[in-house]
This record gives C-alpha cells, sequence and structure tokens, in this order.
C-alpha cells in the first residue's frame, strides 16, 4: 500500500536497501506533497508579482492624467485667480482619472503591504481635491476671490500634488524615473 508520508527513517531505508519500486513511488508522493507546496507558493508570488505590475502601470497613467492638471501651471499659483484658472484645467480630465482609481483601487486590494497604502492614500487625495475643486466650481469660472476660497483651492492643489507624490509610491522603482515631460509637481 502507498503512504502518503514518508518519515526520515523510511527514506533511509528504501535508500540503503535498493527498495522496492513501490518503497520508490510512496518517496515519490512525499516529494510530490512538498514540490506541490513550493509551486503554490511560487504561484502566489507571481501572482502579487503580475498584480504590483499592473498597478504600476495603471499608476503611472493615472500619474501622467493628474500631472496633467499641472501642466501651464509649474510653479504654484500664488493668487486665487490664477488657482481658479488651475482648477478648471486641472477639472476637465477628472471624470477619466476617477475611472482609472477605481480600477486600481480594485487591484489594489489584492496585494498587501505598501502598494495598497499608496493606492489608497492616492485616491483619498484625490478624492479630496476632486471634490473641493468640484464644489467651489459649480458655476465655472466664478469663485469669489476670498481667503477661505484661496485657501481652499491651496488645499485642493497641495491634495493633487500628494495624490501624484502617492501614486509614484505605488508604482514599480525603475517606473519612477521615468519622466512624463515635466518633472514636479
Amino acid at each position: 500500500m502507498l503512504q502518503d508520508t514518508v518519515t526520515v527513517i523510511d527514506t533511509v531505508r528504501v535508500a540503503a536497501d535498493g527498495g522496492s519500486l513501490q518503497d520508490w513511488i510512496g518517496l515519490g508522493g512525499a516529494f510530490g506533497v512538498a514540490w506541490g507546496i513550493v509551486f503554490t507558493i511560487g504561484t502566489l508570488i507571481f501572482k502579487v508579482w503580475s498584480l504590483k505590475n499592473k498597478i504600476s502601470d495603471g499608476a503611472h497613467g493615472t500619474r501622467r492624467a493628474v500631472r496633467a492638471g499641472f501642466e501651464n501651471h509649474l510653479t504654484e499659483p500664488t493668487r486665487c485667480e490664477d488657482l481658479t484658472l488651475w482648477a478648471q484645467h486641472a477639472r476637465r480630465g477628472f471624470t477619466e482619472i476617477r475611472d482609472r482609481f477605481e480600477s486600481l483601487k480594485a487591484l489594489g486590494a489584492k496585494v498587501p503591504g505598501k502598494v495598497r497604502r499608496a493606492v489608497k492614500d492616492a485616491a483619498g487625495d484625490f478624492d479630496k481635491a476632486s471634490g473641493i475643486i468640484n464644489r467651489m466650481l459649480i458655476t465655472p469660472g466664478v469663485v469669489e476671490n476670498t481667503p477661505e476660497n484661496e485657501a481652499q483651492l491651496r488645499a485642493a492643489y497641495q491634495a493633487l500634488r500628494s495624490c501624484i507624490a502617492n501614486l509614484t509610491q505605488a508604482m514599480r522603482k525603475e517606473d519612477q524615473d521615468r519622466s512624463d515631460g515635466y518633472d514636479q509637481p
């Protein structure tokens, strides 16, 4: 009868006696279980690696889309009017970016650690910024020039900069160094 498990003593006995075919098949079953465990762990590692690569690719494209809102505003706007112009420009891609974040969050939920946190934080920063901008720009181009409005738009600006930084953390190291055509924010 074949055994599912083989002790070390059985292995030595089979090797010393030459063993019958049935004994060697029993050893193969034990090694088969070990190889099955190794294969399963390897498969899990490959799946996580594959998901991280998909997230990195998605984060790179999303970061590029968020950065497009800063295209004409490479230095931080100083006045409320400048912040309003920036917000109008940044708002143009919000629908596409929101869709990208939905797929990134679905993938990010399947991986552990720093990548998951980076995706979650980036999505939170984007939601914060888009919420402020959408609320402020209900009537396009009409934002009253008050210190409160300027502070809110500045908070949205900083939130999108933080979103870009978190998306960068979700990317593969070699992709973090790739330029999107301009360096900051």
